[in-house]
Parts: structure tokens; C-alpha cells; sequence
């Protein structure tokens, strides 16, 4: 909707190292996706960045484990 609301952004660099990851706020620039019938969708987001990434050195676990 064009708006400037700030969202909330979290993300580990490596998708097998969940030792530390980064946070941060942005806003959402672009958005899309491919939802084919009885295949696995695809979606590509592009947030541009409102201040300085926090890195914070928490271990998390990764998403399904």
C-alpha cells in the first residue's frame, strides 16, 4: 500500500550456523511470488533498511527443528 510502517526483521547469515543472528527494522520495497498447482512456491521479498542491523549472540534453533 506505499506506506512507511516499519517492519520488524530478523535473519541468521547462514542457514547452518544459528549461533548469532541480526535484527533489525525496515520497509517492505517489493513483494512477489510464483504459487504453481501441486509444486513448491517461491517468494522474493526486498526490504530497504531504516537505521543500523543489531547483531545479537543468541543461539536459536532453525525453523522446523
Amino acid at each position: 500500500d506505499d506506506s512507511e510502517t516499519l517492519v520488524h526483521c530478523e535473519f541468521v547469515p547462514s542457514e547452518s550456523d544459528y549461533q548469532f543472528y541480526y535484527e533489525g527494522d525496515g520497509i517492505v520495497t517489493a513483494l512477489s511470488g510464483v504459487f504453481a498447482f501441486s509444486e513448491d512456491s517461491t517468494i522474493s521479498i526486498t526490504i530497504s533498511g531504516s537505521g543500523d542491523l543489531s547483531k545479537v549472540d543468541k543461539a536459536t534453533s532453525a525453523p522446523g527443528a
